[in-house]
């Protein structure tokens, strides 16, 4: 697993490498909805969500001696806490999927191993909406009669309510209309 971008910037750029050793979970934890009634066996099951997604990064920084490597280590530092020392989001993109992004917090403890110029830690991020962000994609469509359908298809895999933005470009003024947003049912 590598990462490409941690808050804008390439590894290489902050002078680290993360490891293979990281940890990138394929789902986040569930958060069970359970209802146990006494004097009956089992629970009611009212579902699941997801919980928020924790990944641990296993990095190295590596210099020429401990006065850079503590330069280093202050630089990265900074892009993960905002001006008021607290932990900020930041954007965590990984080369496999170059064009999702998760929204990620420091969270957790991070003590370093120093050797010399040597640095190595796991960065514990916190992704509080579990799923990756795509490339907004921007559907335009210029209804010109009115009623008339059409369907609009996204190629994600999670349900993202739409957008949808009407313009007025002509003389007569609109008194009425109608937007009917339907989702077709799980079969599963």
């Amino acid at each position: 697993m590598s990462v490409l971008r941690i808050a804008g910037r390439t590894p290489a750029e902050l002078g680290m490498i993360v490891t293979g050793r990281s940890q990138r979970p394929g789902l986040p934890s569930t958060r069970d909805n359970l209802l146990a009634i006494p004097g009956r066996n089992g629970a009611m099951d009212f579902g699941a969500d997801m919980e928020p997604r924790l990944f641990s990064l296993d990095c190295a920084i590596i210099s020429r001696n401990h006065i850079e490597l503590q330069h280093r280590i202050e630089t990265f530092m900074r892009l993960l806490v905002d001006s008021y020392g607290r932990p900020r989001t930041v954007e965590l993109v990984f080369e496999a999927h170059p064009d999702r992004v998760y929204n990620v917090r420091y969270s957790g403890a991070m003590p370093i191993d120093r050797i010399a110029g040597h640095g190595r830690f796991m960065l514990p991020l916190t992704a509080y909406e579990p799923y990756a962000l795509g490339v907004e994609q921007l559907w335009e469509q210029t209804v010109v009669t009115s009623p008339r359908a059409f369907t609009i298809q996204s190629a994600g895999d999670i349900r993202t309510e739409p957008v949808i933005e009407l313009t007025n470009t002509g003389n007569t003024t609109i008194t009425s209309f109608r937007i009917q947003n339907e989702y077709e049912i799980d079969q599963g």
